[in-house]
């Protein structure tokens, strides 16, 4: 399924709480493209490629500071949603796609959530290892598209100046949030934006579950 085939589908939002019990509604494909991690289709973004003729490593000579990978992402980078799919929380295939390297995705221009987050991350890393990042994963609410469970969502943060910036973030590519003196700031505003409950959100140095340095923080509303 591809984000322009808008075909009707059932969204299904989970309430957690085991006393309540879950609700459902029945959607557009476009509605539920609203609720997802890709960007609104409403939203017509010209991309230009500004580096195709340099590869991941040229650019890497090239770029200096977090606004150039940022650039790069606003102006090359497209949501995959058939790769959405194969990463579902419940897909068959989700353990046996690997997540992209940073020069595959800069070759593909396209991908998921955690595509863009490691390419971000590693690419701020290698261009100035001084800039405290890290990455963020906001767990949602579970949301049924085409049977396929979505909840997990991720994206980076960085401190500047003792604040927190959020960026790479597949739902406004190019887009940096902040600044926010604290997590729970952007988290309030983030789950207005999405329109979608969070239920708690990590802060980690890698995305691979086996880590277990990292910092959980559970919502309760």
């Amino acid at each position: 399924m591809t984000i322009s085939e808008g075909i009707n589908i059932v969204l299904i939002i989970f309430l957690l709480h085991p006393s309540i019990p879950y609700s459902y509604g029945q959607g557009t494909g476009t509605e539920i493209i609203e609720l997802s991690d890709a960007p609104s289709p409403q939203i017509d973004v010209k991309k230009t490629d500004c580096s195709s003729k340099l590869s991941y490593y040229g650019a890497l000579q090239n770029w200096k500071t977090v606004k150039d990978v940022n650039n790069w992402i606003a102006q090359n980078f497209e949501y995959d949603m058939d790769r959405a799919m194969q990463l579902a929380n419940n897909s068959g295939t989700r353990e046996k796609t690997n997540i992209y390297k940073p020069d595959e995705l800069f070759h593909h221009k396209k991908g998921v959530c955690i595509d863009l987050a490691k390419f971000a991350l590693e690419t701020i890393q290698a261009i100035d290892p001084a800039i405290d990042v890290k990455y963020l994963l906001i767990e949602f609410e579970p949301l049924l598209m085409d049977n396929r469970i979505f909840k997990n969502h991720w994206m980076i943060m960085y401190k500047e100046n003792d604040q927190l910036y959020i960026m790479a973030d597949t739902k406004r590519p190019g887009h940096i949030s902040g600044p926010y003196n604290t997590m729970s700031e952007f988290i309030t505003a983030y789950e207005d934006f999405r329109k979608r409950k969070i239920i708690s959100y990590k802060i980690t140095d890698t995305y691979k579950k086996r880590l277990k340095k990292r910092l959980r923080k559970s919502l309760k509303k």
